[in-house]
């Protein structure tokens, strides 16, 4: 008989806390609808996919890549900035972006030059650029970007240009020699760029609150796309 009784009461314990955290998961849900309505639209939509994609990516940190622009909403941006497939984020959405939201002070613009493991073993064009833009995000940081957005024009990359661009910077040969030599400035870019596995050279970007909610797009998104997912962030900031 008491034992009976004693498994009555396991099992009654058992049904409490089922109740319990069935609440405790109602309550987080509905908090999370209401700070972040992105999430109520991705339900609504039955946007799944998304859904996984804004609790999942992981976006890490850059200590040698400066920011362009000063909002509260960051936009990090990998691209191959030497291959002709970015020119259309850089002909046709980021003068928009740049006059919509960066001179309004309503996003932040994270260029990163991304490599894989195979541009670092072989030591490509690709790593070149890479370890090249990292040096000078690491020692003239307010020149990282008239300098990215240089060689976005030109598509091309090579000794001359590097050797131009060095002296019309005032940028010191010796502190870049010795730049290139740090086998560890470049292990972040690697690691970052081998996470992202397929499609790395078509474009992907990373849009959110800094160190929370970030979305990630694939491929260069339409400016459209690109409004609404900011939209999304002033509203969870209030705007």
């Amino acid at each position: 008989m008491n034992n009976r009784r004693y498994k009555r009461q396991i099992i009654a314990y058992l049904v409490v806390i089922i109740i319990l955290m069935g609440l405790g998961l109602y309550s987080i849900f509905n908090q999370e609808i209401r700070l972040k309505p992105v999430v109520g639209d991705f339900i609504n939509s039955m946007d799944y996919e998304s859904i996984y994609n804004f609790y999942t990516d992981s976006v890490p940190e850059f200590k040698d890549v400066p920011s362009y622009g000063n909002g509260d909403i960051e936009v990090i941006g990998f691209l191959d900035i030497i291959d002709e497939d970015s020119d259309y984020f850089f002909d046709n959405i980021f003068p928009k972006l740049n006059q919509s939201y960066i001179e309004k002070n309503i996003i932040r613009y994270v260029g990163v030059v991304p490599i894989t493991f195979e541009d670092f073993k072989s030591k490509n064009d690709r790593f070149i650029v890479a370890k090249f833009m990292s040096c000078i995000g690491e020692l003239r940081s307010e020149s990282y970007y008239p300098i990215y957005f240089e060689l976005s024009e030109t598509n091309l990359f090579s000794k001359e240009l590097v050797l131009d661009i060095v002296n019309r910077y005032n940028l010191s040969g010796d502190d870049l020699d010795n730049c290139f030599n740090d086998s560890e400035l470049m292990g972040e870019s690697i690691s970052i760029s081998e996470n992202q596995e397929m499609g790395i050279y078509n474009g992907r970007f990373y849009i959110g609150i800094e160190g929370i909610n970030f979305n990630n797009l694939y491929g260069v998104p339409s400016m459209s796309k690109f409004n609404r997912t900011i939209r999304d962030y002033e509203v969870l900031l209030g705007g």
